[in-house]
């Protein structure tokens, strides 16, 4: 029914190609009623393939387009990753470094600078137990370092004689520990067996040497300063013994006479 305006398809017999025909219905002078009863139309005809052609060409256009603008967005954000992995990266690579000269002695602590992490994807969370790690390391290092400190100053007080000094320091490193352990136990061997104070000793003993036996150890602990007071004491008494026996024979003697 050409009176319903539509599209349709439709072979020309002349040409013997397939066309589009449009129809459109109309009333004239834009009446809604005609006496005639008459509809008006126009037609418009066109070959499918120049339709196809042209479908064909927005199609190219639309798909080049399209591609390029992927490209474009791809190279984008390719470069933008990039920039920002790769300074990131650069940072965990820094602190990794740094951290790695601590460790070897090649850095102090203080030297060591923390980034701290901006995300918590796999970067960030490597960069976040990075500085979790370092911070342990020097806290660890910092203790070893302070039981050294401390146990050079014992050993210098225990040179001078002083056998009452302990290393209080409390080392992280298990093997320090065990060192202190075994220092503090040779020094409670040595304040056992010899005494507290060594130039005490040898101050008691130069007396001796001089024949001066009154000279004690005070607040005597170890078995040398015991022994040292004892043997003191011991031949105190003797030489009070022979020193009586001595004036006994130089009364009797004057008795005689």
């Amino acid at each position: 029914d050409f009176r319903i305006p539509g599209t349709l398809e439709y072979l020309d017999p002349f040409s013997h190609k397939e066309n589009f025909l449009a129809v459109e219905t109309f009333k004239m002078l834009g009446k809604t009623e005609s006496k005639d009863n008459l509809n008006w139309m126009i037609a418009l005809i066109i070959e499918k393939d120049k339709v196809y052609e042209q479908v064909g060409s927005v199609r190219f256009v639309v798909i080049v387009a399209s591609a390029i603008m992927v490209l474009a967005l791809i190279i984008a954000i390719t470069l933008l990753m990039r920039a920002i992995v790769s300074s990131r990266l650069e940072a965990v690579s820094s602190t990794l470094s740094h951290f790695f000269k601590l460790l070897n002695n090649q850095a102090n602590s203080s030297d060591i600078k923390l980034i701290e992490a901006k995300s918590n994807d796999e970067l960030g969370r490597m960069q976040t137990a990075i500085n979790k790690n370092i911070l342990q390391t020097q806290k660890t290092m910092q203790e070893d370092k302070q039981a050294v400190q401390d146990t050079i100053k014992v050993v210098s007080d225990v040179k001078a004689g002083n056998f009452a000094v302990r290393i209080a320091a409390e080392p992280a490193s298990p093997d320090l520990k065990e060192l202190r352990d075994a220092l503090n136990g040779i020094m409670d061997y040595l304040q056992e067996s010899v005494g507290t104070h060594m130039p005490s000793i040898f101050k008691i003993f130069e007396s001796y040497s001089g024949l001066d036996f009154r000279g004690r150890i005070q607040n005597a602990s170890g078995r040398v300063e015991l022994v040292t007071n004892a043997l003191g004491q011991e031949i105190q008494k003797m030489l009070e013994t022979s020193s009586n026996f001595a004036k006994d024979l130089a009364n009797d003697s004057a008795n005689l006479k």
